[in-house]
This record gives C-alpha cells, sequence and structure tokens, in this order.
C-alpha cells in the first residue's frame, strides 16, 4: 500500500494555518506592547518647582502677611533656606531640619543683611506653608492629587504660639 502525497487543497491548508499563525503572534505582541505602553507607570521623580513653591506659599498666606512680605519676600525666604539646608552640619551647628528655629533665625539674619526685614511669625508662615507643599508633592510622605492640597489653617498652629 502506497501513501498518496498531499493535494493541492491540503498544502494551501496548511500554508493558510502558518499564516494564520504567524498572523496571530504578531497581534499578540503588539497589543502587549500596546498596553505596556499605555499602562500608568508611577513618575518615581519628585521635582522642586521654586515657582509652583512660590506659588503655593503665596496663595497659603492671609492677606496681611502677604501684603506685607509679597512674591520677592517669599522667593528670598525660601531661597535662603535652601541655602541654609546645603550648608555642612558644622556650619550650621547641627544637622538640617527644615522650617526650624535655625533655619528661621539664618533666613532672618541673611534677608536682614540684604536690607529686608521680616517677623519670625512671617518666617514660620513660609516655612509652614513650604512643608505644605514639600507634602503636597509627596517629598515628605505620600503624594496628593493637586486638588486635594490646602493650606494649613493658621489657627491651628501648634509650635509654642508661633
Amino acid at each position: 500500500m502506497r501513501l498518496a502525497r498531499p493535494g493541492r487543497y491540503a498544502r494551501a491548508m496548511g500554508f493558510a494555518l502558518l499564516v494564520l499563525a504567524l498572523v496571530v503572534v504578531v497581534v499578540a505582541i503588539g497589543a502587549g506592547m500596546l498596553w505596556q505602553e499605555r499602562a500608568e507607570l508611577p513618575d518615581a521623580e519628585i521635582v522642586y518647582g521654586v515657582e509652583d513653591s512660590i506659588e503655593f506659599v503665596y496663595e497659603g498666606l492671609d492677606p496681611a502677611t502677604r501684603d506685607r512680605i509679597g512674591r520677592n519676600g517669599i522667593r528670598r525666604m525660601l531661597e535662603w533656606e535652601v541655602r541654609w539646608l546645603q550648608l555642612g552640619d558644622e556650619e550650621r551647628g547641627g544637622p538640617a531640619i527644615a522650617g526650624s528655629e535655625q533655619a528661621a533665625a539664618y533666613i532672618q539674619e541673611r534677608c536682614w543683611k540684604q536690607g529686608h526685614a521680616y517677623e519670625p511669625e512671617d518666617i514660620f508662615a513660609v516655612l509652614d506653608l513650604e512643608a505644605a507643599y514639600l507634602l503636597a508633592l509627596g517629598a515628605l510622605g505620600e503624594a496628593v492629587d493637586p486638588g486635594e492640597v490646602v493650606a494649613p489653617d493658621r489657627d491651628a498652629d501648634d509650635r509654642d504660639g508661633r
């Protein structure tokens, strides 16, 4: 008994099934790549925006403080605090603690030398709002939705009457 060779129809069907299998594989790979591209990956990079921080602090200040120090005063204070945080422990006299009394004293002294006198309560108001901005960014904790960011209540201050 002799086996017959497959006919034209069988060869055509085999070729068609091979092409179909290749198309399915290519479509599956493409769908996987599309899914990966569209997947929302968490942004691990936290970016401190100077202008954004100034605006955040400005909007959170009470109107009287806002009028006294203005945006330039806020910028000055934030820049001096960043400079203070960058000093070495020996220059600073201890570890860097953002918003601390030592930071506020440094800011007040540097601003005074530039001819800008700010009251301690104004400096602490700016530093408190900067901390709120850092919290909102996620630099100090969990990131929050920008619509959920609320400036701290100045009446609920727990800094020994500051």
